[in-house]
C-alpha cells in the first residue's frame, strides 16, 4: 500500500486507483460532531516568521483554526476512516442524497480533491 501526495507530482493515480483508495483523516486534526449534522474541524495554525510569532505570544494569533463542513461534507468525513474506499464512500453518498453514481464520484472526487490540498486527508492506496 501506497499513500497519496500531491506534492509528489509524479505519482498521481488514475481514477480507478482513487476510486479503490480509502482516505484516511489527518491525525494532526480533531473534530467535533454538531447535533445539527454539521462538523468542526479543528486545525493547527502552523506559526512562521517573527511577526507571527510575536503575536502568538501576546495572544493575538489563533493556536487553532475552526473549518465548519456543512452535512454533505460531514457524511463525507464521518466515512473517510480507512475502513470505506472512495467507492464505497460514492455509494452511500449516492443513496443517501438520491444522486447518480456518476454525480456522486464525481462530487465526492472534487470534495476529496480539496481535503488532500488541505492535508486534512491522505489516500490509502492499495497495492492491487
Amino acid at each position: 500500500m501506497g499513500f497519496v501526495n500531491l506534492k509528489n507530482k509524479r505519482k498521481v493515480p488514475n481514477r480507478n486507483q482513487i476510486l479503490k483508495a480509502r482516505p484516511v483523516r489527518s491525525e494532526r486534526l480533531q473534530f467535533a460532531e454538531e447535533e445539527d449534522g454539521r462538523v468542526i474541524l479543528s486545525i493547527p495554525v502552523e506559526i512562521r516568521g517573527r511577526a507571527v510569532r510575536w503575536l502568538s505570544k501576546v495572544g493575538r494569533w489563533p493556536s487553532v483554526k475552526e473549518v465548519e463542513l456543512e452535512p454533505v461534507g460531514a457524511f463525507v468525513w464521518k466515512l473517510c476512516d480507512g475502513k470505506h474506499t472512495c467507492e464505497g464512500i460514492a455509494r452511500l453518498l449516492s443513496g443517501e442524497y438520491k444522486l447518480s453514481k456518476v454525480e456522486a464520484e464525481a462530487s465526492l472526487v472534487s470534495f476529496l480533491e480539496t481535503l488532500l490540498k488541505r492535508q486534512y486527508i491522505r489516500l490509502e492506496l492499495t497495492s492491487k
